[in-house]
């Protein structure tokens, strides 16, 4: 069966809220959010940089090694996101105007099941055989200070 794991967590948008992770690469995506090609981040997607939660985003970032920090100065808070390799994707989703934001680790990118029938490669998404499994992992730290 073709199997994938993704966490949908949502958090809060304040005003100065920032999101750093380390990812390689996003997926262009089309006008329905499909993706079409992995392409090198643009300043504007530099997440290894930081770029603040304000920034209206739908998408799939590739290459990314399991680790993500959240900040919220006002609140003078983080949070830590830590995801086995299992979650070689992440997904930023923070809609225009919206209070708030979700930062999804993920196994693979937005309809690779289709990707992988078509025969196109860097989904992501795996076949399981009779007694296989897929398991990951993702742990949250927070901290004020």
């Amino acid at each position: 069966m073709p199997a994938g794991l993704g966490l949908h967590p949502f958090f809060t948008r304040t005003p100065g809220a920032r999101l750093q992770a380390d990812v390689v690469e996003v997926w262009k995506m089309d006008d329905a959010v499909m993706p079409l090609a992995r392409v090198p981040l643009s300043s504007e997607l530099n997440l290894p940089s930081g770029i603040p939660a304000a920034v209206a985003l739908d998408n799939v970032f590739a290459g990314w090694n399991g680790r993500c920090r959240i900040e919220w100065p006002e609140w003078q808070a983080w949070l830590g996101l830590e995801a086995s390799a299992a979650f070689g994707h992440l997904v930023v989703y923070t809609p225009a105007a919206a209070d708030f934001f979700c930062v999804e680790p993920a196994s693979h990118v937005t309809d690779a099941f289709n990707m992988m029938w078509r025969g196109e490669a860097g989904h992501g998404g795996v076949v399981l055989g009779p007694g296989e499994s897929l398991e990951g992992s993702v742990g949250f730290s927070p901290a004020i200070g």
